[in-house]
């Protein structure tokens, strides 16, 4: 098993054990509130930049326990995940702000983003109409 196998199987760990969804299932059944394809949007963005597959995370899962740094053994796998967890937290920040500040919202939702649903609705948010 690679080191990124062992870090995702260690981030999986961290949730309890459940089905994992397409992401177009995951949308639909946890997110039909929101736009289908900007949730995806958001599912691409998050397994792009921080390498994992979003199907087994559920509107309250802890942002904190999915981003939360991964043990590793070996000094240039720990910094090797750092790097990784840190460029994808910063990247996945950054885009929502920027998706928020574009619709007229403020970066941040007042009430704060700590869950994987918060982080949908902060996507998809809409912005005050015109």
């Amino acid at each position: 098993m690679s080191a990124m196998q062992r870090r995702l199987e260690a981030i999986k760990r961290r949730f309890p054990v459940r089905e994992n969804l397409e992401k177009s299932e995951l949308a639909r059944r946890c997110f039909s509130e929101h736009d289908g394809a900007e949730a995806l949007e958001l599912f691409a963005l998050v397994e792009r930049e921080f390498r994992i597959d979003v199907g087994f995370l559920r509107p309250d899962d802890s942002l904190h326990a999915l981003f939360s740094p991964v043990p590793a053994r070996n000094p240039l796998t720990w910094i090797r995940f750092r790097a990784l967890e840190s460029i994808g937290v910063t990247e996945i920040s950054t885009e929502v702000a920027s998706k928020r500040r574009e619709r007229g919202l403020p970066s941040e939702p007042p009430e704060g983003i700590r869950s994987f649903g918060d982080l949908v609705r902060a996507w998809c948010e809409r912005g005050p109409s015109p």
